[in-house]
């Protein structure tokens, strides 16, 4: 058994359309109940939160998921628990602690490759219907079957705190006494109040079409930098907020952060604030300068403090 850690994945179809992966998606990015699953190409704009998945263990069953969409808050469920082939997979809201709870409920088994879906209360596994792979096929649960269409890659697009440090800690644009603190991540409030226990925290990136949207809007672009009024550090913190502010208006899943970082650093004697994320790979550090909206892999400082 390949193990599943508690992350953010791309659910990519064995059968794909030519070069194109088909991936598992939410009708239209709606939240409403009953929403279909459908499968659509990978895309690099806003709806590709459409096609991302929070997975989290149930407690006390090893191997069973929830599957949560990133764009809607909603989670893949076998409509009524049916064990007829052809069911409907859907978005519906929780269901966690209710009699129909084992419907949002998979059991995730893999050949070391592909893994497969099979839903706790129909015990029907996660499939094409007709075993297309045009984009809108609509995704059911079928009986088990020597198929492709039932075979998925789960391709991980989340990070979390700690492999980000790493990554950082490996950038030769970051100084050797540099510090970090996680300012977002995945909370579990303990209470009504105020305490809360940061027991682990995934982030996630901003493709750059959505990053160049969010950007546009700021109107940091034509902001006038003055001294201490508003110099770099405010524009850094203003372009991490308005994220922040595009993610509360745009996302509805809760657990994961934007990862949309300040950074601040040094060059000789001149200091400058700005921002930073990782790359499409997710494997190394992007600066971006919110005052003219570029990015790049070396912004011309060596980082000594961050925050994410």
């Amino acid at each position: 058994m390949v193990a599943i850690t508690n992350n953010v994945y791309t659910l990519v179809n064995r059968k794909s359309n030519g070069d194109t992966n088909v991936v598992l998606d939410i009708y239209q990015g709606r939240r409403a109940n009953g929403t279909p699953s459908h499968i659509w190409a990978e895309t690099d704009t806003q709806d590709i939160f459409n096609q991302q998945w929070l997975l989290k263990e149930v407690d006390g069953k090893p191997d069973v998921y929830t599957l949560r969409n990133l764009r809607t808050g909603t989670y893949l469920d076998l409509s009524n628990g049916s064990s007829a082939n052809g069911t409907q997979v859907q978005g519906w809201s929780s269901a966690e602690g209710s009699a129909y709870a084992s419907n949002q409920q998979w059991k995730i088994t893999t050949d070391g490759t592909y893994y497969r879906l099979q839903n706790v209360s129909g015990k029907t596994y996660l499939d094409l219907l007709g075993n297309a792979t045009t984009n809108g096929t609509k995704v059911h649960g079928w009986a088990k079957a020597n198929v492709e269409t039932q075979d998925w890659l789960l391709r991980r697009v989340s990070r979390t705190g700690t492999e980000i440090r790493a990554i950082l800690a490996k950038n030769p644009y970051i100084g050797k006494d540099f510090k970090s603190y996680l300012q977002d991540g995945l909370y579990d409030f303990l209470s009504f109040t105020n305490s809360c226990l940061r027991y682990t925290y995934l982030l996630v990136v901003l493709p750059k079409t959505v990053r160049d949207s969010v950007y546009n809007g700021t109107g940091l672009r034509t902001t006038t930098w003055r001294p201490d009024i508003f110099d770099c550090d405010d524009f850094a913190f203003v372009s991490k907020g308005e994220v922040a502010r595009w993610g509360n208006s745009f996302l509805g899943a809760d657990g994961v952060a934007i990862l949309w970082g300040v950074m601040f650093g040094t060059n000789g004697q001149s200091g400058h604030a700005y921002n930073w994320y990782l790359n499409k790979e997710l494997d190394s550090i992007m600066f971006f300068e919110p005052q003219n909206g570029q990015e790049s892999t070396n912004i011309g400082y060596n980082g000594f403090f961050a925050i994410f």
